[in-house]
């Protein structure tokens, strides 16, 4: 989802929402196309991508739970899976910190022989022990592995993976993300990057195709301007752990590229 905007909820009643948009504050940067709410078809072959946004539809209001909008901090957890590059790390973590001082960070680690001969990095462990969590596994465990071990030290309703190289931006963007999460039937939530899945099945070749469509999008999300449904978002976004614990993670065998697999098993489990 591309989250721009703030929105105001009031509730009428346990299952209902009045939405009041707020004028839009923030311009889109580069063009999206919207492609409508098409989705593939089951009847185009018989394998079960072939069905992947069959009859999942844009996300729906739900009634939210008090606390997480107004306390980010207490809800969400960053993880974030690196390969000896704690430098890097402790950028992320503090650039995350000059707006969020108080989240907690899950850094899983390939074997580091470095961390040893670190001081910089030990210390930095030490003083910030009840906020940052480090460890280690094997050496080269990958992407999908060292997240899905993150993942189980995870307590909070939410968490952003994250990749280790990134820096916050000046202005807060988690409560945009949160709102949505905590008002919609969503999974996952993300921002400036849109790509949607498109299947093609040749009969003749018996090959199945999966085509990525850049910069395009399904449908807005009801109440919630400048937000729409796709397929997949960048390596940083917003998921609801329960959602992700729910399809097992990541694939523990993807060295690398997880992001597509991780997105098309979110789909075919119908989550949103």
């Amino acid at each position: 989802m591309l989250i721009v905007h703030q929105i105001i909820f009031s509730m009428k009643s346990q299952k209902r929402f009045e939405c009041k948009g707020s004028e839009d504050t923030v311009t889109l940067k580069s063009k999206v196309k919207v492609i409508g709410t098409a989705r593939d078809s089951k009847t185009t072959c018989d394998f079960p991508i072939c069905g992947l946004n069959s009859n999942l539809g844009p996300p729906k209001l739900i009634k939210a739970e008090k606390g997480c909008s107004d306390n980010v901090e207490s809800c969400v957890t960053i993880l974030c899976k690196t390969h000896n590059r704690f430098l890097l790390v402790k950028r992320m973590i503090k650039s995350a910190w000059r707006l969020y001082p108080e989240i907690k960070t899950i850094v899983v680690d390939d074997e580091n022989k470095g961390v040893k001969t670190s001081l910089l990095w030990q210390n930095f462990l030490l003083s910030h022990h009840k906020k940052v969590c480090y460890t280690q596994l094997d050496d080269w465990t990958g992407i999908g592995l060292g997240r899905n071990y993150g993942l189980q030290l995870i307590k909070t309703k939410y968490f952003l993976s994250i990749d280790d190289d990134v820096i916050f931006p000046k202005q807060k963007t988690l409560e945009k993300l949160v709102s949505v999460m905590e008002n919609t039937d969503t999974a996952v939530a993300g921002s400036n990057t849109a790509s949607v899945f498109k299947v093609k099945f040749n009969r003749e070749a018996n090959q199945t195709i999966l085509s990525h469509t850049l910069k395009a999008v399904y449908e807005k999300i009801p109440c919630f301007n400048n937000c729409y449904t796709l397929d997949m978002v960048g390596n940083a976004f917003l998921a609801k752990t329960s959602d992700i614990i729910d399809i097992n993670g990541w694939d523990g065998q993807q060295k690398l590229q997880e992001n597509v697999d991780f997105f098309i098993r979110l789909k075919l489990a119908g989550k949103k």
